[in-house]
């Protein structure tokens, strides 16, 4: 009986499973991984010959591709951060530059103040916050959407003539 017994349990350890089955549905087939999660085959149904075909993957082991380059990322960021930082500053000194021009003309100060609130109403609340800004192309974008408001709000108002 004992015998019997030791007989089962060795049997039992003997063929413990290795590998793991998977389906893999996107690759319509059968994968297998091993008790690290590496796969070491997978088996395809061929319709033609009609029977499962298995590949085995000889290597497992995963290797870097590429490795990252922090210091030209670094420098590639910091150099799109100048250009941002540049560009909102050309903007912020444009608007400032208008605001001057109209304080400094001789129209009353009451409509000055309504070009101004309605210019910051209707021109730079509208300036898209996730703008791109470490790119002139956009900051001319900006620019001409500021001017054109601006000449809009000022015609409107009877500071310009046509």
């Amino acid at each position: 009986m004992k015998t019997l017994i030791f007989l089962l349990l060795f049997c039992s350890f003997s063929f413990a499973q290795t590998s793991t089955e998977k389906w893999n549905d996107y690759n319509r087939r059968y994968e297998y991984f091993d008790s690290n999660g590496n796969m070491t085959g997978y088996k395809t149904y061929n319709s033609y010959t009609q029977a499962w075909e298995y590949y085995k993957i000889e290597n497992t082991q995963r290797q870097v591709v590429q490795s990252y380059d922090f210091n030209t990322a670094y420098k590639v960021l910091e150099y799109k951060q100048n250009k941002f930082d540049n560009n909102f500053a050309k903007i912020q000194n444009y608007i400032n530059h208008m605001f001057d021009n109209l304080r400094q003309s001789d129209n009353e100060p009451e409509i000055i103040n309504r070009v101004i609130r309605r210019f910051e109403d209707e021109a730079v609340d509208k300036i898209p916050k996730d703008a791109d800004l470490s790119q002139d192309y956009n900051r001319e974008l900006i620019m001409k959407f500021l001017y054109q408001q601006a000449k809009r709000i000022m015609k409107s108002e009877g500071l310009l003539k046509e």
